[in-house]
């Protein structure tokens, strides 16, 4: 328990120090230095298929208000770092983010998971399709109420294709391996622990508002065998302000009594220059 405990407090202190280096990079992501284009996973749950570029690292971070049918949540610092690696390929890191749930039938706090992974990129191929794959697994650092208390891999298959000049229509396809423990029914029973397999389809149009600007509707779906699936529709809009940062906002509402009533997500992005020189 104090290992554990000590490992979260590091984590934590992991995150805050990553994103007090992303702040304290803010003059140099502000510079008018010509360079590539912010292009973010946020804010749709839908990956994009395209990687950061070699040599390059990228944070994507925000906050979440969620509303429950019983009380409501928050979770913040939401951050995901991409860091490119080779041409087409890119290292990504989901530090652990901390969630809070009030007025509920159980108030909880804690960290959760961090996720460790890659993104291959493999497009383009015939018919202008873009595709990638990105495979990864969880690392049990969270809270003892919000870990899985085991390394659970997934894996993502992601296409996107334009449509036109300002249309362009993206999926994605995901598995997660996710273990759940069972608790004993008395002291003579040890905990049990099994793995389901939630599948996770996502569909995402996306509308080209101006250069800078962008419109997204999405849906996703999350199923697992002998549970009531979860079903969210979504909008959200981003802008460039920079060539190499990027604010979002996010809203949607659930379809199903599994899902969230509503929420509402908030994001700055911002793509740091060259890692080496």
């Amino acid at each position: 328990m104090w290992l554990r405990r000590s490992f979260q407090r590091t984590c934590l202190a992991f995150s805050l120090m990553l994103f007090s280096c992303i702040s304290s990079a803010y003059a140099q992501a502000s510079s008018n230095t010509p360079g590539p284009e912010i292009n973010t996973d946020r804010p749709t749950v839908t990956p994009t298929p395209f990687t950061v570029p070699p040599n390059y690292m990228q944070a994507e971070n925000g906050l979440g208000l969620t509303k429950e049918h019983a009380g409501q949540s928050f979770n913040a610092p939401q951050t995901l770092i991409r860091l490119g690696v080779l041409p087409r390929v890119e290292l990504r890191l989901t530090t652990p983010n901390y969630f809070l749930v009030r007025g509920g039938a159980n108030d909880l706090s804690g960290v959760t998971d961090m996720s460790v992974g890659s993104k291959i990129q493999l497009g383009p191929l015939p018919g202008k399709l873009q595709l990638a794959v990105i495979p990864g697994f969880t690392v049990p650092t969270g809270s003892k109420v919000l870990s899985s208390n085991a390394v659970d891999p997934f894996v993502q298959i992601v296409a996107g294709r334009s449509l036109s000049k300002n249309w362009t229509v993206c999926s994605a396809h995901s598995i997660f391996l996710k273990t759940v423990v069972s608790e004993p029914q008395n002291d003579l029973e040890a905990p049990t622990s099994n793995q389901g397999v939630i599948y996770q389809p996502t569909f995402a149009f996306i509308r080209k508002l101006s250069p800078k600007a962008d419109f997204f509707t999405e849906y996703v779906g999350n199923f697992q065998k002998s549970t009531l699936s979860n079903q969210i529709v979504d909008c959200a809009t981003l802008y460039r302000f920079r060539r190499n940062q990027q604010v979002s906002a996010r809203l949607g509402i659930g379809l199903t009594k599994a899902s969230p009533t509503a929420f509402v997500e908030f994001g700055y992005s911002v793509l740091l220059g060259k890692i080496l020189r």
